[in-house]
């Protein structure tokens, strides 16, 4: 008999889905800790940062734990993110499992890792690397053509018109927007301000200027909850 699975966990909570064509859902996630990229806007350095977190924040967890823990939050959508969660090779197990416990099952990741192991029945939310991100050219590219138009969505983290020019190019040459929902996402910045949020707008003024067939994506849990650094049950 093999050995169970098991992942190291940055942590475990419930919160609403703040992006994505789930947005606004109570959702529990499940943050896998680890990360091969460092984005200069990432929103959750402490899961891959040396020295952010202690080591007592980063446990490992046996599956089975942590379809415990699943079914203990009580809700119906679970979300495995991270960090870049497919870099544990327990994760697809992991993902596999959930939708056998019959939970509607969400996987988050940067889009450079491939989707080849990724439960069919599982509905990905994949970024592309814009050049703000400092790591377009580690797209995984092959990636594209696993994407389903009813479940899945890409999402592009805008920081500027640079970046705004370079996904609607994308957009354009892959013909994202018939692949599948296509979200763009402005860098959300640490602290929010109290006016109106200036690249958003402008993000916004763009999309319409051009017709643009994607969505403009907001940070919910960061509109609700602007002093949450890490989730929690209340938010984050």
């Amino acid at each position: 008999m093999g050995a169970v699975p098991s992942l190291l966990v940055a942590e475990l909570f419930r919160s609403l889905q703040g992006e994505g064509r789930h947005a606004g859902r109570p959702c529990f996630f499940i943050r896998l800790a680890g990360c091969h990229l460092s984005c200069p806007w990432c929103d959750t350095p402490y899961t891959w940062r040396p020295g952010a977190v202690t080591a007592a924040d980063k446990q490992r967890h046996e599956l089975p734990a942590l379809l415990a823990a699943a079914t203990a939050a009580g809700l119906p959508l679970v979300e495995v993110t991270g960090g870049e969660p497919l870099l544990q090779t327990a994760t697809p197990a992991l993902l596999g499992a959930l939708c056998d416990a019959g939970f509607e099952v969400l996987l988050d990741t940067s889009g450079t890792m491939p989707l080849d192991a990724v439960d069919p029945r599982v509905a990905v939310m994949m970024d592309l690397k814009a050049p703000g991100s400092g790591h377009a050219a580690r797209n995984e590219w092959a990636n594209l053509d696993r994407l389903r138009a009813d479940r899945d969505e890409v999402k592009i983290v805008i920081a500027d018109r640079g970046d705004y020019e370079w996904a609607r190019a994308v957009i354009a040459r892959y013909r994202l927007a018939q692949r599948c929902r296509v979200v763009l996402s402005p860098v959300t910045p640490v602290e929010l301000p109290a006016a109106p949020w200036p690249l958003a707008c402008d993000l916004a003024a763009w999309m319409l200027a051009d017709a643009s067939p994607a969505a403009l994506g907001l940070q919910l849990h960061r509109l609700l909850w602007p002093a949450a650094l890490r989730g929690t049950a209340e938010g984050g």
